[in-house]
């Protein structure tokens, strides 16, 4: 640019960078849900980062197998084990070890897809390290999330089945059951968004009123969402991940270290059918502040701050 130029532009406001082809304007924004069009969005993200988030369920995976030598010395993880110390090392050992990264991982898996889904190319920022603590620090409030919709469900049951065979009558049961099976649909597909709300937004007690608010009026569409995640992680996700851990069992020789690797398999098909449901459930996070509060590009959330 010649001085002259320069003179002459002197005062004017910088413009702005042009990404009116990737990332469209509030105004200009569709403000329908469209299901297949969030589950579309979600799993681009899923697409573009998936290194970032093989990376993420790898390390989340590695604790599930100190189970494997605590109880078998790396040969078979059962041997010689009761019926109730097997349990026992199902909801205690690996339950427990597995629960607080995987947490942990989904928090920095929201991140991921949320800076993923407002990045113009739809890719993110692979700095785990900084997702990895986001994690650390969210973990308490999302573990309360969790334990919300988790005591919400369970209450939602215990209320109807103790009223229903108060009654006695089998016809009043079954519906009964029926309606009950409807509430909790409703209730989850309701605060399927409490999670990303609580990564991104930073909120805490105040994620569950967020997450009512922002699914408003959405309760069809996400139902519908959630229904076609459970459909994709159950006939693709699932079998091609059981595919990928017997031919691994089949083409190494049977040792510990094939028990190691075999475990570990099973941990990262695990991982990734969980995160791929938290992926989708942050793009209907982010589809719903669109419609709602005119999500922009400038608005994006520096979450790592």
């Amino acid at each position: 640019m010649s001085e002259q130029q320069f003179g002459r532009d002197a005062g004017k406001p910088i413009e702005r960078p042009d990404y009116s082809r990737n990332t469209p304007r509030v105004d200009e924004v569709d403000t329908s849900f469209g299901v297949l069009n969030t589950f579309a969005s979600g799993f681009g993200a899923f697409r573009r980062n998936f290194l970032g988030y093989l990376a993420i369920a790898a390390v989340c995976s590695i604790p599930g197998l100190l189970p494997v030598f605590a109880l078998g010395n790396g040969t078979n993880p059962f041997s010689g084990v009761s019926l109730v110390g097997l349990f026992g090392a199902i909801f205690l050992g690996v339950g427990v070890i597995s629960f607080i990264p995987l947490l942990i991982g989904m928090i920095a898996a929201i991140t991921l897809t949320h800076d993923a889904l407002l990045s113009p190319d739809r890719r993110a920022d692979m700095n785990l390290l900084s997702r990895f603590k986001t994690g650390l620090v969210r973990f308490i409030p999302a573990l309360l999330g969790f334990l919300f919709i988790l005591l919400g469900v369970g209450g939602i049951f215990l209320l109807v089945s103790a009223t229903l065979f108060a009654t006695g009558d089998g016809f009043a049961v079954f519906f009964g059951a029926l309606a009950a099976l409807i509430a909790v649909l409703a209730f989850v597909s309701t605060f399927s968004v409490l999670l990303p709300a609580i990564a991104v937004e930073r909120n805490g007690f105040g994620a569950v009123k967020r997450a009512w608010t922002l699914a408003g009026g959405y309760l069809l569409p996400l139902f519908g969402l959630l229904m076609l995640t459970f459909l994709f992680d159950s006939f693709v996700i699932g079998p091609l991940g059981s595919l990928i851990g017997v031919t691994v069992n089949s083409l190494l020789p049977s040792s510990g270290a094939t028990v190691a690797i075999t475990w570990f398999t099973q941990f990262m098909v695990l991982m990734f059918t969980i995160f791929f449901g938290i992926i989708i459930q942050t793009a209907a996070f982010v589809r719903l502040k669109v419609i709602k509060e005119g999500l922009a590009e400038e608005d994006v959330a520096d979450v790592f701050r």
